[in-house]
């Protein structure tokens, strides 16, 4: 008898989590909306990446548009498009139908219209002509075949006053081969058609974060 009671104990508790549980993803974009910046967490990616910090170096402003180059599950789209709403955007990009699924279901879940998710081919983002203020990349530059002639696409997209952000992994024993030379970075965008702008020294060691402008950009 004891223990019927005990399993019926049990069993109401762990329906009444669900219930708490699905309440907590099914609150409604007004209430979402509402809360900090912090309801982006990812715990421990954000100790070492810390987005707050990216975002603020960024200086994005309400209403600009920002694609995200290789934007897997929107880690930093969902940033973006919290950081120029309400009549910004944010355009999460990427080769992988999968991870196109995961953005489009990302921008519901957080109640974000402002983001977007487009799937590209992998020689060509597929942007208009002088429509982008920031091209974003976290983690994808060195991913990229042929980055000099990809980059001088992305080059026609970027407004008058657009910049172009790369923050990737430091090339070092550890990390070989999903990495890069900071210095490669550079000079493949030289030729591209770009000069660095700035360059913020936070994610060392582990990551450089390198901003870029035109080259001729008046």
């Amino acid at each position: 008898m004891q223990a019927a009671r005990m399993k019926h104990i049990l069993a109401a508790a762990i329906v009444g989590l669900l219930f708490v549980n699905l309440y907590a993803q099914e609150k409604p974009a007004s209430q979402q909306s509402a809360q900090s910046s912090n309801r982006f967490s990812s715990s421990r990616r954000d100790q070492w990446q810390k987005p707050d910090e990216v975002i603020k170096a960024i200086s994005l402003r309400p209403g600009q548009v920002v694609v995200d180059i290789g934007a897997g599950d929107g880690y930093f789209t969902r940033r973006f498009a919290a950081a120029v709403a309400p009549d910004g955007r944010a355009i999460g990009v990427d080769i992988d139908p999968s991870s196109i699924r995961s953005l489009m279901a990302d921008a519901k879940r957080w109640g974000l219209p402002n983001y977007e998710a487009r799937l590209v081919p992998a020689d060509d983002p597929m942007l208009a002509p002088q429509s982008v203020d920031v091209v974003f990349l976290c983690d994808t530059y060195h991913e990229i075949e042929s980055r000099v002639e990809y980059f001088s696409r992305v080059k026609k997209a970027l407004r008058k006053g657009g910049k172009l952000v790369v923050v990737d992994f430091v090339k070092d024993k550890d990390n070989p081969k999903h990495s890069i030379e900071k210095e490669a970075v550079i000079e493949e965008l030289r030729q591209a058609g770009y000069k660095l702008a700035r360059e913020f020294d936070f994610l060392l060691p582990r990551q450089f974060f390198l901003e870029f402008e035109l080259a001729t950009d008046k």
